[in-house]
């Protein structure tokens, strides 16, 4: 009488992480007014034409 055969599979692939897009997004640390405030831009006489600007476009 023979003796049975066997396959031996490979064994499985390692996962892989998934991909930046899936991975959950990392809790932004709070902002603190006054930083944010202190870290803004300098106003400028461009920057103040153009938000008025915009107020009366949308006044109109």
């Amino acid at each position: 009488m023979s003796s049975p055969t066997y396959t031996i599979a490979a064994p499985p692939a390692p996962r892989q992480p998934p991909p930046a897009c899936a991975r959950a997004a990392q809790p932004a640390p709070p902002v603190d007014s006054a930083t944010e405030v202190a870290t803004a831009p300098p106003a400028s006489f461009g920057n103040a034409l153009t938000r008025l600007y915009a107020g009366l476009v949308l006044l109109r």
